[in-house]
């Protein structure tokens, strides 16, 4: 069995990989997403309860844009 270090594989082979159910790198990819998140939500807003739903709301989209991630287009 072959060890994959996630870390140094680049967003789109990471996609291709969540496409395939694979937990470690949807993990991998969230974390290296949720700084740009955090950055645009905290332009957005200045209240830390929208803020934590802004997060939440780009996390889910995050999420479903990796699921339909298409590498030809």
């Amino acid at each position: 069995m072959e060890v994959i270090n996630y870390h140094m594989l680049s967003d789109e082979e990471l996609a291709v990989l969540c496409k395939e159910c694979d937990d470690k790198a949807l993990s991998v990819l969230i974390d290296r997403l949720g700084g740009v998140i955090s950055n645009c939500v905290q332009s957005f807003s200045d209240n830390r309860f929208e803020n934590e739903d802004l997060m939440q709301e780009g996390l889910v989209a995050s999420f479903r844009a990796i699921l339909s991630y298409d590498k030809s287009k």
